[in-house]
């Protein structure tokens, strides 16, 4: 998805562009971009290169799709275990929690 290990450039946005066509048909109050990386490397370099991959990806859906910025939320989470080993290059998730109808008393 991204030019190299330690880059936050996008190199391929077919997977966004599958997210965000399918954020269209969800109602929510929220979605959150969560990016980490494997336990290789610099942690403070990790924890900053996440949160530039999950505002990278943020940044493209909202340009991309319309979504209200205010109800995109990004965490950038640094080095996780079992973020996607193999690759060593860690992961990214994209949550989606749905709207919480409001009551009136």
């Amino acid at each position: 998805m991204f030019d190299g290990r330690d880059s936050a450039k996008l190199k391929d946005q077919k997977a966004l562009k599958e997210a965000g066509d399918s954020w269209r048909k969800t109602s929510t109050d929220s979605r959150w971009v969560v990016a980490s990386t494997g336990m290789e490397g610099d942690t403070q370099k990790d924890l900053v290169l996440t949160q530039a991959r999950a505002m990278v990806i943020r940044e493209y859906l909202v340009e991309n799709f319309g979504f209200d910025d205010s109800q995109l939320k990004t965490l950038g989470m640094g080095k996780q275990t079992g973020a996607n080993m193999d690759a060593g290059w860690g992961s990214i998730q994209i949550l989606i929690f749905p709207a919480v109808p409001k009551y009136r008393r």
